[in-house]
Parts: structure tokens; sequence; C-alpha cells
């Protein structure tokens, strides 16, 4: 599951709900140490169709 917050104590507070709801007993977080660009997702590019087209 990921778990996005501005910080790590507000993903702390986030997590322990969600153990809390769900009666999970031990969690551990793992966080990243560096950030990504984000970049959105193109399901139906024009290499796909290329592709189709060929094959």
């Amino acid at each position: 599951m990921i778990v996005h917050g501005k910080n790590a104590a507000d993903c702390e507070l986030t997590l322990a709900a969600i153990a809390e709801a769900t009666g999970l007993g031990e969690w551990q977080a793992l966080y990243s140490s560096k950030e990504y660009k984000k970049v959105r997702v193109r399901y139906f590019a024009d290499a796909d169709a290329a592709w189709e087209a060929a094959h």
C-alpha cells in the first residue's frame, strides 16, 4: 500500500489509523529517499497504434 503525506509524521498517523481500523498488529513503513518526476501515464500512445498496425 502507498500512503502519501506532507511529512513522515503525517504518514505515520495515517498508517496507525489504517492499522487500528484493520486490526493489523505489526507494520513497517518504508520511505523514499528520492523524489522522482511524476509523469502522466499514456495508455493509447501513437507508438502503440504503430505497433498494432505492424503486427
